[in-house]
């Protein structure tokens, strides 16, 4: 006889169910919590991450970006959802495939002190985003001894724009650099009227004090001459004064450039000074027409009366003066007036200190010249222009003193 079948006892099937579903129900409820626990990491990074100003990328051991926030698509670089598994020079410069590009260069540099937990913050312009950047990059794990497949993350990557904030910075830089010259300037104005109209205050107060003690037995032809040197001194003073009222209104006033008459402008020079042109017996070789250039007309007149009284001053004798001009041959689209005197001209030291600026006028002088051609250069620099010399500094062959203006 076969042995008897065992037979399976309906309680023990029961069983094994009820710990089938209890470990379902385990797990289900591992699967729930987890799942709640991503859905509030995803509501924190959204209410966080998300809302944050700066470009933030979650990287791996590689520098591939894991994850980044919405300031991706506000900088037009991409979506959320596709910028997984891209290297971060390929992610901020689209279609750029330069492997030596500045953010490769500072992981490279940044990955040593990444792996000794270090964090690492540069300020970079970016030529191809156009912005100036603040990159910060900070390890949020160790390295460890993964394969190569590995996609934990490992650092976090910040970018901040901070473009408009180097714009302000620059900004401020420049006038703190304006103020600096302006205060300087006007300690040299200070000192220039000082200097200037003191040296000239003293002969007029020595000349009437004494014209008042020989008033009565001095002969009267001493006493005119001694009148006409006040005379003479009063009317430098004059000039001087003139000359520091255009130095301060060229700094304040905005012109518009317009077309120049430089016939009618030379001319009418010649007429302010046809007293002295006239004493001296100066010759001209002035050209029948000129090159359109643009500039301010008052101003231009002025520096054309500084050129031809010092040439006639410091021409020869009688004095020779050429006035010409020529276009520039660099292609920079300037006209180059010049004025050619017949004087002794002069040394490379001389030329050098020529054309200071003012803020420097009070420590250096060339017999005469100091003020007036600093005056030229503001009047020409404003309007866009450049100042210059040239002279061989032998007798007869003189000095050619240039201005050059925007061609019109």
């Amino acid at each position: 006889m076969s042995a008897p079948t065992e037979s399976v006892r309906p309680h023990s099937i029961e069983d094994s169910q009820r710990r089938k579903q209890s470990e379902w129900s385990v797990i289900e409820d591992t699967n729930q919590k987890q799942i709640k626990l991503i859905e509030r990491a995803k509501r924190e990074w959204e209410v966080t991450v998300d809302l944050m100003p700066q470009l933030i990328c979650v990287l791996d051991r590689y520098m591939r970006v894991l994850r980044a926030n919405r300031m991706i698509e506000q900088w037009q670089l991409g979506e959320v959802v596709s910028v997984g598994g891209k290297a971060v020079h390929a992610l901020l410069h689209v279609g750029c495939t330069d492997p030596t590009c500045y953010l490769v260069a500072f992981l490279n540099r940044a990955w040593e002190q990444l792996i000794e937990g270090q964090s690492v913050q540069e300020e970079i312009a970016d030529p191809i985003l156009n912005r100036y950047l603040q990159l910060q990059i900070k390890p949020i794990s160790p390295l460890t001894n993964t394969n190569s497949g590995d996609r934990a993350s490992f650092a976090v990557l910040m970018i901040n724009d901070i473009t408009e904030q180097k714009r302000v910075e620059t900004a401020l830089h420049q006038q703190t650099l304006e103020l600096q010259a302006r205060n300087e300037e006007l300690d040299a104005f200070a000192h220039t009227v000082a200097h200037n109209l003191k040296g000239l205050l003293l002969p007029i107060i020595s000349y009437a004090e004494l014209s008042i003690v020989l008033f009565d037995s001095a002969p009267a032809e001493t006493i005119k001459k001694d009148l006409a040197a006040i005379a003479r001194s009063g009317q430098t003073m004059s000039r001087i004064i003139d000359e520091l009222m255009l130095l301060a209104g060229v700094r304040k006033i905005e012109t518009e450039p317009e077309p120049l008459d430089m016939t009618a402008i030379v001319a009418n020079v010649q007429q302010r000074l046809s007293y002295i042109i006239e004493q001296k017996q100066v010759e001209f070789v002035i050209p029948d027409t000129w090159p359109i250039a643009l500039g301010y007309a008052p101003w231009i007149e002025e520096v054309w009366a500084n050129y031809i009284s010092n040439g006639i001053k410091y021409g020869g004798s009688p004095p020779r003066l050429e006035l010409g001009a020529t276009a520039s041959d660099n292609g920079n689209d300037l006209v180059h007036f010049w004025i050619r005197d017949n004087g002794s001209g002069l040394t490379p030291d001389e030329q050098a200190q020529l054309f200071t600026p003012f803020t420097q006028l009070s420590q250096v002088r060339v017999d005469g010249y100091g003020l007036g051609l600093s005056i030229v250069r503001r009047i020409v620099e404003k309007l866009r222009g450049q100042v210059g010399v040239e002279s061989k500094g032998r007798v007869g062959e003189g000095s050619t003193f240039i201005f050059s203006l925007p061609l019109a």
